[in-house]
């Protein structure tokens, strides 16, 4: 669980516009009483420029090709990436602990408890059978 004050956790499956999400911190922000409100998180707001166009995962392996030719700037760095991985680390963590976690993540809890997975987990058979999914989208 992910927690944001009064949204009490965001389901991983749930995809909330992230307005929604500011709109719901800034509200719970003020309604915090003083002692609370020293412990709610800085965030700042930023209003990104864009051209309108969103080509997503497809975009950011063309600009990083065209960075290596030398033809762009990258829209994204590698800490940008590494921040990504914490925050899905970050989600699995408190998905097999049942509790809240902070950023940056405990290293040593991580791996702790993924290797007690690992220990568990076998190979699946694999059988040539296609998925139909017709009818389903």
């Amino acid at each position: 669980m992910i927690h944001y004050g009064k949204l009490k956790h965001l389901p991983l499956g749930s995809v909330r516009p992230l307005h929604f999400l500011r709109e719901q911190m800034e509200r719970n922000r003020r309604g915090m009483g003083e002692n609370l409100r020293k412990l709610a998180p800085e965030y700042d707001v930023l209003k990104v420029e864009t051209d309108g166009v969103n080509l997503q995962h497809i975009g950011i392996l063309r600009n990083f090709t065209q960075y290596l030719l030398g033809r762009e700037k990258l829209f994204v760095d590698g800490r940008e990436g590494l921040k990504s991985v914490e925050l899905m680390d970050a989600m699995e963590l408190s998905s097999w602990t049942g509790k809240m976690v902070a950023l940056p993540i405990d290293d040593g809890q991580y791996y702790r408890e993924l290797q007690k997975r690992m220990a568990v987990s076998r190979w699946k058979e694999v059988s040539d059978r296609l998925l139909d999914a017709e009818g389903t989208y």
